[in-house]
């Protein structure tokens, strides 16, 4: 609840500056903030994009299930031709409208560039919301770390929203 509400928060203040911002969430799985935020009106036309990663088999099955729901694909769409979007041929990667889904391991940082890009990317210049949930609970303390100064170098008006779990009997936590 504390996760929705500050995310629903950074949201709601971005769109009342007026200006153009993104949204990328990590380890998004099937999780339906879009979706949910779009309905509610939170997501308004500031919203420049919507960009969520994720395990290509994830992103697989959620681009499936999406493309399977006429109301799921039409809120994607919101006006357009429901026949624009587009995905790669194994449905790992996934654009309509503001929203997309990549399928690769967020903390190789290289990768999730040119995934992203391949489906329009993130435009640096904009305030961006990253939003982490129990997306790096089970790597390295390295490599979360690697991710973190990645958002920070990569965006200049980031706000990073993480809730990970701990694991206590997790051989890192020891």
């Amino acid at each position: 609840m504390a996760l929705e509400a500050s995310f629903e928060r950074a949201i709601l203040g971005l769109e009342l500056e007026g200006a153009s911002y993104q949204v990328l969430s990590c380890g998004a799985g099937f999780d339906s903030s879009y979706f949910r935020l779009k309905n509610m009106g939170v997501l308004g036309s500031n919203c420049a994009a919507y960009l969520e990663a994720d395990y290509p088999q994830v992103v697989k099955d959620k681009v499936r299930a999406i493309l399977a729901n006429p109301v799921l694909l039409g809120a994607c769409m919101m006006g357009m031709d429901l026949e624009s979007y587009s995905r790669n041929a194994d449905a790992s990667s996934f654009r309509a409208g503001n929203y997309g889904a990549v399928g690769c391991d967020v903390t190789r940082t290289e990768e999730l560039e040119q995934r992203l890009a391949s489906i329009g990317g993130l435009d640096a210049s904009l305030a961006t919301v990253v939003l982490c949930e129990c997306s790096l609970t089970y790597v390295t303390d390295r490599a979360a770390t690697a991710f973190y100064r990645w958002v920070a170098a990569r965006f200049a008006n980031a706000r990073l929203i993480v809730y990970e779990q701990v694991i206590i009997d997790h051989a890192k936590n020891k």
